[in-house]
């Protein structure tokens, strides 16, 4: 399939609460490129489909080696989506699961951690939290590059504040207590 003439879809990455990440081969630039669509049932959402602009508003306000980058944004058929850098490699936590039980190298834990460090200081000097920083959302590409990515719960902060009201989200197991509470 063929979208917008530009973006020929190759097969789905990966699944999530909110969307659907495909693979594509942006032919105009001739690169790899992941697309992220917002779930069928979710379509019709106006709340839905306001937090998936909002996320891809929020990645395209970061630049950093470490985040995962938006290129553009669009609507196919009825449903938004937007065109972000494909990191080849993998997820964290199937990083992890490859290494089995055997011990990381020290060194390796820093390189993961000191690069994530950095995509997430990168978030906030964009006005940005997180909110949903877990192994899923961090991948592993060439050359040992972690990035941050999965936006779909950042909220901005400060000046650029989005009214948000009082709700809490996440995934329970990597939340802050005090978010729980």
């Amino acid at each position: 399939m063929l979208l917008d003439g530009a973006y020929r879809l190759e097969r789905l990455l990966a699944e999530g609460a909110m969307g659907m990440v495909y693979l594509a081969e942006d032919e105009h630039l001739q690169r790899k490129v992941a697309i992220k669509f917002i779930l069928p049932k979710y379509i019709g959402s106006d709340e839905a489909r306001s937090r998936f602009v909002d996320e891809a508003r929020t990645m395209a306000r970061v630049r950093h080696l470490n985040v995962v980058e938006v290129f553009a944004f669009g609507e196919f058929m009825g449903a938004p989506y937007f065109v972000m850098e494909y990191i080849p490699g993998m997820t964290l936590t199937q990083w992890l699961r490859d290494r089995g039980t055997r011990t990381i190298p020290l060194d390796e834990a820093i390189g993961v951690l000191d690069q994530v460090c950095r995509g997430v200081a990168a978030i906030h000097d964009a006005g940005a939290v997180h909110r949903d920083l877990k192994p899923t959302n961090v991948l592993i590409g060439p050359a040992f590059r972690v990035a941050v990515a999965d936006l779909g719960l950042a909220r901005l902060f400060g000046k650029h504040r989005q009214n948000e009201g009082s709700s809490v989200s996440g995934t329970p197991a990597y939340m802050a207590p005090e978010m729980v509470v």
